[in-house]
């Protein structure tokens, strides 16, 4: 289509034959009477060679060209239709991917926002739980301690008042103890058990870790208000009275008191605890005869 064609016409005989074609044109023949004119395949069966004109060779050529042209217009239209189409696809497909990364991205800011929402109401909720069970808590407490008030208000309390000592006869050393009740209903069923410890001076102070069993005495009931005086006698020999004399030892007396309030029949227990000798202060309760001093740390009472 594209390239330059040389084209060579021929004469072809009658016995078959070919000559070149003259380039130049025939001589003009007279024309035929009507009537007497033969056809085309006539004149070339009865004249000599048939000569193809030009102007139908190019028209063949035109014509060739054309069907391809026509064809190549066809596969034109047909890749644009596909192209455009294609075009059509993947705008679609875009659209339809943008919308749904839109749509995911909504969807996890609202999961996010979800998130957080909750985790701000859960520790919302769990402060104000903590700030409702410290507020229960303080009403409890208040509570268990007015309670507590309420109770020790009509409970029995016997309480360590004084102690003194008596000097020591018959190689015995004699303590007096004053106990009373200063709760407003009676304590019954009362036990006073003593225990005496001898130390000399430098030497560790006494630890008590559980009541005396000795000098066991009953007073039984102590009335509301009531006093309670009792004896403590422990012997000695004669060099320990003389180390007493001369403060180079002490004499430690460790006391518990056991008893029951009326109202509750709970058991309480009272513990006493001083030592001999000491010289008279503030701290060391008498009520006539020579003082003792207060062994603190069990001097309470539960």
């Amino acid at each position: 289509m594209g390239k330059r064609m040389r084209v060579v016409i021929r004469d072809v005989d009658q016995e078959g034959e070919r000559h070149p074609m003259s380039l130049y044109p025939p001589q003009q023949k007279e024309p035929e009477p009507i009537g007497q004119q033969k056809t085309a395949t006539e004149r070339h069966e009865g004249a000599g060679p048939v000569r193809l004109a030009e102007t139908d060779i190019l028209q063949a050529f035109m014509k060739e060209y054309k069907t391809q042209g026509e064809k190549s217009e066809s596969l034109q239209r047909r890749n644009l239709r596909l192209a455009r189409i294609t075009a059509v696809l993947v705008l679609f497909y875009a659209t339809v991917a943008a919308l749904q990364w839109r749509e995911t991205r909504r969807a996890n800011q609202i999961a996010t926002k979800a998130n957080e929402d909750g985790r701000k109401a859960t520790a919302d909720a769990l402060q104000e739980t903590e700030k409702n069970i410290a507020v229960a808590q303080k009403a409890a407490d208040a509570a268990s301690r007015s309670a507590d008030a309420a109770a020790a208000s009509v409970k029995s309390w016997i309480t360590f008042m004084a102690a003194r000592s008596t000097g020591v006869q018959d190689g015995k050393a004699n303590f007096e103890v004053w106990l009373k009740n200063v709760g407003p209903t009676p304590a019954i069923a009362a036990t006073v058990t003593w225990d005496v410890v001898f130390v000399l001076k430098g030497e560790p102070l006494p630890q008590f870790m559980n009541c005396p069993t000795g000098h066991k005495s009953m007073p039984g009931i102590f009335e509301p208000q009531g006093d309670w005086t009792t004896a403590v006698r422990e012997p000695l020999s004669a060099e320990q009275t003389q180390q007493l004399v001369e403060k180079m030892a002490h004499l430690y007396v460790y006391g518990c008191v056991r008893y029951h309030d009326v109202l509750s029949d709970q058991e309480r227990l009272t513990e006493v605890a001083f030592f001999f000798p000491v010289e008279t202060s503030p701290q060391a309760p008498d009520f006539g005869g020579k003082a003792v001093g207060i062994y603190a740390p069990y001097n309470r009472m539960r």
